[in-house]
């Protein structure tokens, strides 16, 4: 008995030991939702056939698994006329597919996607095709003379195998051109090849594949892997850069912020540091704690030190070891930063640079002078010069250059100091004597303190003195005119060729331009500006093929004036004015526009621009997004029902149908109703009809999706109750609404992990609702009326954690929204996902590197893309990108930071790529096709 007893003992031990490693298993699955849902047999067991009748065409056919199957009617263009279906096979196979068959039966009514009967029958095709696949095409509106900042200059640094270019603004890219300022490679973000090289990522398992990639950093748009800068800062990390300055020494190449980093400008990443010792200088104002951080930097013969200037009103010099473990020291100066006149005492340290022999030049402003100090410290000459801002010396013989212009770092600078910028040119230390004086083109420069304040770096200067000739890189230090002084967030002036860089060189008593990058990046992208925020939404025009991205580039910088219109055949680019300031838009299949603001929306024929009035609108006047500026009338608008802009000023999306069904997201927050009943001052606006939401417990007021139809009638109130942000919202013919919406999606009992991640969800109009636990809501969500499940969502800021009733479907880790709760709190960095007409939804997978794509029913048919720089993917077309690149395998599609995408149905996918500045286009195909003629 006590022998039976002990293996009844062990066989339970075993069980329960079996159960937990079974439950360790299990979650440790790749999640329902996450997983790709077609088989990988893209072939036929009985190829497609038709049957026809008067009424419909029968296809027919067969295939060997359960893989995605795409069915259109196309003309002799290839033009498809009727979007039939698209989706997996199986269980959740969309309709009119049969589920858990792979033997179909589709009928066709001889109509198009509008529900008109089409002519010419015996013209056209039906195409059968298996297993939607991708490819990278080409790359198009990339220009790498392009600046990507907008309002820091780029730090640049030569050697003999060219100039170094760093920028960044959220995003940071190191660009190699040669000496004659022709672009070479880009250096960070890194190539897909070295990333496994790189010490210091943090790596993460992802839960939609178990692959290890690494995590990006920002505090607010987590954008970049380096987190040496200002880009790391919680207020304006955003608009931050990783690096005010960079210098070289061998294979190192340092980036100086607030912290000290270190690339490698070969394949040795041995010394790698993404995070090193900080530089910063901390100081305290009314009993608050604040820092200074270097803006000029420059490094010893010997790669030993990095001496640091530029630290704004502290009036030293520091010098750190080029090292992860160097420790930052005072070099020159009083120690307390305090300004003086005396021999190696300074009043406004504006840079600093080294000689062949290791003398460190220290161009001290206010006093007019250069002082050179040896390695130690020991003061050795100071040198006469009016208003000294950025010394260079040339390595090669010693000579000496240096700029003088009006900076702002001292409340001792005085209008009269330099009324025209130069450049002096003097013999080196030990024959020190003018040989030159030169003026030098700043763009906008201000002759006034005042004009100047705020901007320490006007412009950005550096020489290149590897190349044949010595060589002047001039960038300004932000996009628009410097003669102007902006109070109002975002404004500065609109961009022209003039800001670009431009390369110099020196001829009898003037300076000659050699090399202009704006004329370049203007012949291949028009916009030379940069998008605010990165933010590219991609809209496609189905009438003509082209899609067209806006940027903000009015107002806050939120909203847009102007398209840039692409051709993606053949690349060009030309811009696009709109008739007032627009916040979103969208395109319908028969050639209108529909422009939104935050509180009316027009329609208009885009060849001409022309309104075209809706039958249930209002005549509305002064419309626009940014009030004054831009503004125009309508003759008969849809007048949304919306309590204005929201604090992140974008407005969630609009889309249409084929049934020219407009279904936009309003926000708006104005209406407060009690459960009991509603009052007249709770309506709000709808065109020309009143209406007003219903109130339920856990219902926040946030976002609004309303619908209307082609006269814009309003066919649907309040269709999806309870939204809070939304960041693109799509509507398919069956009026069904495709909602990507704040929120970290549930996966069983655990959260995504990323807090800025949103839920796509899709949902039927006025068959849903959100249902929310939070403390905003006017009637609060009880226990007791929570649902039977799980929540779906958590984290939202402004739904909390949540439930969504009425959901067909939800896929997670998708989008961007920086408000979620414990996020950067900041969704001026979001995404948008796109519907193409076979109702197959496209998502940026943005910290996964990748974009989803699945069917009407949710089913994950695949994803497309992986980790890549701008040099990472073989495209089909060469034309429009990098020289050289490096092939990557699978589709080729190398991605950064891609959040932005618009869809071709079943011909092409674009995807903005902020992290390398470009708009990729993707070829989308299949791996077969069976096309039946109709003759």
């Amino acid at each position: 008995m006590k022998k039976l007893n002990r293996i009844v003992q062990n066989s339970l031990r075993i069980y329960v030991v079996m159960m937990l490693l079974c439950t360790s298993v299990m979650s440790d699955e790749i999640p329902e939702e996450f997983k790709i849902k077609r088989q990988n047999d893209f072939t036929f067991k009985t190829s497609p056939i038709i049957k026809k009748t008067k009424e419909n065409i029968s296809i027919q056919f067969e295939t060997n698994s359960f893989c995605d199957v795409t069915i259109v009617v196309e003309d002799s263009t290839g033009k498809i006329l009727r979007h039939l279906v698209s989706g997996v096979l199986g269980s959740k196979a969309p309709y009119p597919f049969v589920t858990n068959s792979k033997k179909q039966n589709i009928k066709w009514d001889y109509k198009n996607d509008s529900g008109r009967y089409l002519k010419d029958i015996p013209a056209l095709t039906i195409r059968v095709s298996l297993g939607l696949k991708a490819q990278f095409e080409k790359t198009l509106l990339w220009s790498p003379e392009k600046r990507i900042a907008r309002r820091q200059p780029a730090a640049m640094a030569s050697f003999a195998g060219g100039v170094l270019q760093f920028e960044g603004e959220g995003v940071d890219q190191l660009k190699l051109f040669s000496h004659d300022g022709n672009y070479i490679k880009t250096i960070y973000p890194f190539a897909a090849k070295d990333l496994s090289k790189v010490k210091g990522l943090k790596i993460h398992e992802f839960q939609q594949d178990k692959k290890k990639l690494p995590l990006k950093f920002g505090s607010k748009h987590f954008s970049t892997f380096l987190k040496t800068g200002s880009n790391m800062d919680r207020a304006q990390g955003k608009y931050g850069s990783a690096a005010n300055a960079i210098v070289i020494h061998g294979n190192k190449i340092g980036l100086i912020g607030r912290k000290l980093g270190i690339l490698p400008l070969q394949e040795n990443f041995e010394d790698i540091l993404l995070e090193g010792p900080s530089v910063i200088v901390p100081y305290t104002y009314r009993g608050k704690p604040f820092f200074r951080e270097p803006s000029s930097a420059a490094i010893s013969p010997d790669g030993k030190w990095v001496y640091l200037a530029g630290y704004g009103n502290y009036d030293a010099v520091k010098r750190i070891e080029f090292s992860a473990t160097g420790k930052l020291e005072h070099f020159a100066g009083k120690k307390d930063g305090k300004h003086g006149k005396g021999l190696g005492e300074f009043d406004g340290v504006a840079s600093v640079a080294c000689d062949a022999k290791g003398r460190v030049y220290v161009a001290d402003y206010i006093n007019d002078r250069i002082q050179v100090f040896d390695v130690t410290g020991k003061h050795l000459k100071s040198l006469k010069v009016k208003k000294p801002y950025k010394v260079m010396i040339n390595p090669k013989n010693g000579d000496v250059y240096v700029t003088s212009w009006l900076v702002t770092f001292s409340k001792r600078a005085h209008d009269s100091d330099c009324k025209k910028p130069l450049l002096y040119h003097f013999s080196n230390l030990d024959s020190w004597k003018l040989k030159g004086t030169y003026g030098v083109p700043l763009v906008g420069y201000a002759r006034s303190v005042f004009m100047n304040e705020g901007r320490w770096k006007t412009h950005a200067i550096s020489m290149d003195f590897h190349g044949s000739k010595p060589t002047i890189w001039l960038v300004p230090g932000a996009i628009g005119t410097l003669s102007k002084k902006w109070l109002v967030r975002g404004k500065i002036d609109s961009a022209t060729q003039k800001n670009a860089r431009k390369l110099y060189q020196f001829e009898k008593n003037k300076l000659k331009l050699v090399h202009d990058f704006g004329p370049v990046a203007m012949k291949k992208v028009k916009r030379l500006k940069p998008g605010i925020l990165h933010r590219q939404r991609i809209y496609f025009n189905p009438m003509n093929n082209n899609i067209y991205i806006a940027e903000g580039d009015s107002g806050v910088m939120k909203s847009f004036k102007a398209l840039i219109e692409i051709n993606p055949d053949s690349g060009n680019v030309k811009i696009v004015r709109l008739p007032y300031t627009t916040e979103d838009l969208c395109f319908d299949h028969i050639g209108n526009i529909y422009l939104r603001t935050d509180t009316a929306i027009g329609r208009f024929e885009f060849k001409t621009m022309k309104e075209i009035p809706f039958d249930y609108g209002n005549e509305l006047n002064k419309v626009g997004f940014d009030g004054s500026r831009g503004v125009s009338s309508l003759i008969s608008g849809i007048a949304l029902p919306t309590s204005g802009k929201p604090g992140q000023f974008h407005l969630g999306g609009m889309s249409v149908n084929f049934k020219l069904h407009l279904a936009v997201s309003c926000y708006n927050r104005k209406t407060k109703l009690k459960l009991e009943g509603l009052y007249k001052n709770n309506f709000a606006s709808l065109g020309n009809i009143k209406y007003a939401p219903k109130e339920y417990p856990g219902r926040i007021r946030y976002a609004e999706i309303h619908v209307w139809d082609e006269r814009g009638k309003s066919l649907y109130e309040d269709a999806f109750p309870g939204l809070g942000i939304t960041d693109g919202i799509e509507i398919d013919n069956e009026d069904n609404l495709y909602v990507m919406f704040d929120g970290v999606r549930m996966l069983g009992k655990k959260p995504y992990f990323n807090k800025t991640s949103e839920t796509l969800v899709k949902v039927k109009p006025k068959a849903c609702k959100v249902m929310s636990k939070s403390k905003k809501v006017s009637v609060p969500l009880t226990s007791e009326l929570f649902p039977k499940r799980a929540p779906d969502v958590v984290q939202s800021s402004t739904v909390g954690t949540a439930w969504v009733e009425g959901a067909k479907w939800f896929y997670g880790g998708v989008g961007f929204a920086g408000f979620n709760d414990g996020a950067p709190s900041c969704s001026c960095w979001n995404a948008r996902f796109s519907l193409d007409k076979l109702k197959r939804s496209f998502v940026p997978e943005v910290d996964h590197y990748s974009i989803a794509v699945l069917d009407s029913n949710g089913s994950l048919i695949m994803r497309i893309g992986q980790y890549g720089n701008i040099e990472d993917g073989k495209p089909l077309v060469k034309a429009g990108g990098p020289a050289i690149t490096n092939s990557i395998g699978g589709d080729e599609v190398a991605l950064f930071h891609a959040a932005y995408v618009g869809v071709h149905s079943d011909k092409r996918l674009f995807i903005s790529d902020a992290g390398n500045s470009r708009i990729l286009s993707v070829k989308l195909d299949y791996h077969t096709n069976k096309v039946l003629s109709l003759k």
